[in-house]
């Protein structure tokens, strides 16, 4: 009898790119994403060229070889729509995305959130960067520790 290899867990929303690919925004994701863009990142959005980077983020847990570049080549104008859903239903409705049209001047809108929704979410995201930075904090200070000789 032969075992199958453990793999790596197939959460996430999946997206059809090259293959079909699973979004997650774990609390690791959520506070490298805040390190690179800001505290209040997911509420303030993510314009242009930045939404490559967000997907990255959300699906290099998956595949240690995917690049932003091998993004930037899938997502086009056909699979775009589809694609900003999947960041908002995997950040729990908390991701606001937003890609210009050059042909249109106005801003485009992204998807809201209903105003009942906003303060237990933004409290949950708190608590979840909260619990990362605690995490952070102690692994730091086990870095700094002298070890015994």
């Amino acid at each position: 009898m032969t075992t199958t290899p453990p793999t790596k867990p197939t959460r996430g929303v999946p997206i059809q790119m090259d293959r079909v690919r699973h979004l997650r925004f774990s609390l690791k994701t959520l506070r490298e994403l805040r390190e690179e863009f800001g505290k209040d990142v997911l509420e303030t959005g993510f314009e242009g060229d930045n939404v490559a980077r967000l997907l990255w983020y959300g699906m290099k847990w998956e595949d240690d070889a995917l690049t932003v570049e091998m993004i930037e080549e899938e997502v086009d104008l056909e699979n775009l729509a589809e694609i900003m859903q999947a960041v908002v239903k995997a950040s729990g409705g908390k991701a606001r995305v937003a890609v210009a049209d050059p042909a249109d001047p106005t801003p485009p809108a992204s998807e809201e959130v209903p105003d009942e929704d906003k303060a237990e979410i933004v409290a949950a995201f708190e608590d979840g960067l909260a619990a990362g930075d605690e995490i952070g904090a102690e692994k730091e200070a086990e870095e700094k520790e002298p070890t015994p000789v």
